[in-house]
């Protein structure tokens, strides 16, 4: 019998990070994301044309100057781009491996992939968004946070499961939380319910990140969320108001969350 995938298993390593803020090419160190050498690491390299790949198409060829070592930017993967992306993207809505698989192959990819190819790829590419995050991340702190949640709905597999038999779709609560002067996006809790709980543990999954804490913490009426900061932080100020009192009061979340719903 096929074990079954949790959710709770698949959020503890994966966990949305994504830069929202501008790059500042002034404060970038241009040498560090040049394209280098494999052998010795040097950034002296020239174009060679291109090679054909069965799965991923047309890659670039380079050489370095150096070493004369010839390589390619081919990613570290057997399949298109596009797959890897249409995999984390369902990964983010909650979606098991073995769900993924199955709508994989009804897609227009029409890959068959096996569910431990599918963790793979996972975990493969959440360490490549983490070590990039590291050489990204926004050094300007932020004395006011915002914190709102977004149901995210999602197709199911036909098999299914017992819990899931005879639904064709769900949807999860992402609860999210964004640093305002730097439009950083600090945390992303995927949870099955809308509760204080879920609230909570996307302030501290914040906090840890942040390596600071705010000053000032703004969300819409929602309960949880006024429970959940006063629980992560017990003395901050808590500026809450529902949309009929102030419908832009948590504009920058808000335009987070239209961007997830035009990219879902």
């Amino acid at each position: 019998m096929a074990r079954k995938f949790e959710l709770k298993k698949l959020t503890d390593f994966y966990e949305v990070r994504v830069e929202t803020c501008p790059i500042d090419l002034n404060q970038l160190k241009l040498p560090e994301f040049a394209l280098r050498c494999p052998r010795c690491k040097c950034t002296n390299i020239i174009f060679r044309g291109w090679r054909r790949n069965k799965r991923k198409g047309d890659v670039r060829r380079y050489s370095c100057k150096d070493c004369l070592y010839r390589f390619s930017d081919a990613y570290e993967s057997h399949f298109p781009l596009q797959v890897v992306e249409y995999i984390l993207g369902l990964t983010v809505k909650g979606l098991r491996p073995s769900d993924i698989a199955d709508l994989l192959m009804k897609s227009p990819y029409s890959i068959k992939i096996s569910r431990q190819t599918i963790m793979n790829i996972i975990k493969r590419f959440v360490e490549k968004f983490l070590e990039f995050e590291v050489k990204l991340r926004h050094k300007l702190e932020s004395i006011e946070w915002q914190i709102d949640d977004t149901p995210e709905i999602f197709p199911r597999s036909e098999k299914g499961d017992s819990n899931t038999e005879g639904k064709k779709s769900g949807f999860v609560w992402i609860t999210n939380v964004l640093a305002v002067d730097s439009r950083y996006w600090l945390s992303a809790n995927v949870s099955r319910d809308r509760s204080a709980e879920s609230s909570y543990k996307a302030i501290t999954m914040a906090g840890k990140r942040a390596k600071y804490g705010p000053v000032k913490f703004r969300c819409d009426g929602y309960e949880g969320h006024v429970k959940g900061i006063r629980k992560a932080y017990p003395f901050i100020y808590i500026d809450s108001k529902s949309k009929k009192e102030d419908f832009g009061h948590i504009n920058f979340i808000e335009s987070l969350h239209s961007f997830i719903r035009r990219k879902g």
